[in-house]
């Protein structure tokens, strides 16, 4: 159900790493997901970036929130860029 944030991860940063991270904490499933996207030269195209990677999670939006969950996606702060995805699903 949750496959969807991988392919989309794969389909921005093709034949490089991801690192998927796991864990239960607070009382909630604590889900990251970290890829190499490299960082946009403007603003403009980053927003652009971020709403189409977005709009291609829907299953995982949608899943999230039927379960009371938060998501979204957000840049990783590292030096070459990246970016993650992440949700949170509360027990």
């Amino acid at each position: 159900m949750y496959a969807r944030p991988w392919s989309t991860a794969y389909r921005f940063t093709p034949e490089r790493e991801m690192l998927l991270r796991v864990h239960w904490q607070f009382d909630a499933l604590r889900i990251t997901l970290y890829d190499q996207h490299p960082s946009h030269g403007s603003a403009l195209k980053s927003e652009e970036c971020r709403e189409r990677r977005s709009d291609s999670m829907w299953l995982l939006a949608a899943a999230v929130d039927a379960h009371g969950g938060d998501w979204g996606p957000a840049p990783a702060l590292t030096p070459s860029g990246a970016c993650k995805a992440w949700a949170l699903l509360h027990s």
